[in-house]
């Protein structure tokens, strides 16, 4: 789980300062204020005050000139 962090969320237009993200396996289950948020028993927490948690980012940038580049689309 991590504590204190700042989120940028895309769906949002500010960033949601002081949440908690609680994690299950590769799962993220519960984002929500930190004071409001229970830490589940046995979590694992990262403090993260003053840091960032943003999406994943995807990279969809793509050279289809290489030798076998679009053999590696497939993958």
């Amino acid at each position: 789980m991590i504590t204190h962090a700042t989120v940028i969320d895309a769906s949002s237009p500010a960033p949601r300062r002081d949440q908690t993200i609680v994690i299950r396996g590769a799962k993220i289950v519960v984002v929500g204020p930190s004071a409001s948020t229970p830490t589940p028993v046995g979590a694992t927490v990262l403090d993260a005050k003053g840091r960032f948690v943003i999406p994943g980012l995807w990279d969809m940038h793509v050279h289809l000139d290489v030798p076998e580049g679009r053999a590696l689309l497939a993958a």
